[in-house]
Formats: structure tokens, sequence, C-alpha cells
């Protein structure tokens, strides 16, 4: 059995092989990931390899939307959109709290 290597994507690594198992996932990883990270510099994509075939990734991006600044519109469009993902998917909303100074 091969070792797995986790490191950064890479511009030259071959995507069009991996296969997660979720259509909208292998869509992201494929079409976006390294859009997200060497054109918008927005994300950076880490890949578990073994070999020359990548076996998994994982997205990091930072960043927050506050809710409670969101226009109502928006706000209820977003939150529709994150309720109709498929099961493993999750999206927690936690209102931010206003602190008092003592």
């Amino acid at each position: 059995m091969q070792e797995v290597l986790v490191r950064r994507l890479e511009p030259l690594d071959d995507r069009t092989r991996f296969r997660s198992g979720n259509i909208d996932l292998d869509r992201f990883f494929l079409r976006y990931a390294g859009q997200n990270q060497f054109r918008h510099h927005i994300g950076t994509t880490y890949v578990a390899v073994q070999g020359d075939h990548i076996t998994g990734f994982v997205t990091v991006s930072s960043g927050e939307m506050v809710a409670e600044k969101l226009t109502k519109v928006l706000r209820r469009r977003l939150f529709k959109q994150a309720w109709r993902h498929k099961p493993g998917y999750r999206v927690i909303y936690r209102p931010s709290r206003t602190r008092t100074g003592k």
C-alpha cells in the first residue's frame, strides 16, 4: 500500500480522474478549486495523493457572512439554498451577540 501525502494543490495536478461519489463536489474540484486558488487567491485546496492519484481534497477559505447584516431577500435566498443541500452538508447559523460594556 502506498503512503498518502497531504499537500497543497499544484497547477499541474490532474484533477480529471478524481471521483468522490458526489457530482457537485467533483464539479467544484474540477472547475473551481484551481481557479479559486491560482487565479482569484480566495482559497487554498489541499489534496491527499497516493502515488500520482488524488484520493481526496479539502478547500479552505477564510471569511464570514453575518446574517443580520444581509438584506432580508438575500438572507432568505441563501438559507433556502443551504437547506437544499444533500445529507452530509452542514450549515450552522449562530446569531451574533452584542456585548455590553461593564
